[in-house]
Order: C-alpha cells, then structure tokens, then sequence
C-alpha cells in the first residue's frame, strides 16, 4: 500500500513539473526522476514557480487521496533538510504525512 502511495505522489508532482513548465515555457529535463532538483543546483524554476508546483500538488494530492495537505507550513520550513530538494525528498516527505 505505501509503495502506491508513493508511486501516485511521484506522478502527481510529476504532473505538477509538467504543468508549470507548460504555463512558463520551461525546457524541463526529457525525463524527469526522483532525482530531479527542485530548488537550487540546477533547478529550472523560480520562487514563483515553486509556489505554483506547491499549489498544484496540495490540489492533486487532495482530489487523489482526499485528503487536504500544506506544504508550505512551519512544519516543512523548519525541517534540517528542506524537503523541497527534490522530487525523492519531497516524496518522502508527503508520503511519510499521509495516513
């Protein structure tokens, strides 16, 4: 059960990259994995890209799972590691926060 949940938040944040790429006219890596940067390093997007992506993923993950989230909260900023490095850390991170 826990390895669908986390294969459903890989494609839903997936879908979010892809969605913000679209609207912004963003040259996304021809694949994306777990590894792929969020912030920093060789992110393609910028802080207001990064809110869209948070937005779209709060929304798909509450039509997916029925179950409203935030991400962007105390609770996330004030993690050691930002769960927001990558596609991998913030898998780990929503799916380690669902019931």
């Amino acid at each position: 059960m826990l390895e669908m949940k986390r294969e459903e938040v890989v494609k839903i944040i997936k879908r979010a990259f892809a969605e913000v790429g679209d609207k912004s006219n963003i040259n996304l890596p021809k694949k994306l994995d777990e590894e792929t940067r969020i912030l920093g390093g060789n992110s393609p997007f910028d802080s207001m890209h990064i809110v869209n992506i948070i937005v779209l993923i709060e929304d798909y993950i509450a039509d997916t799972f029925n179950l409203n989230i935030t991400l962007a909260n105390e609770h996330t900023m004030s993690q050691g590691k930002s769960p927001f490095l990558s596609i991998r850390t913030l898998t780990d991170y929503i799916v380690g926060n669902l019931p």
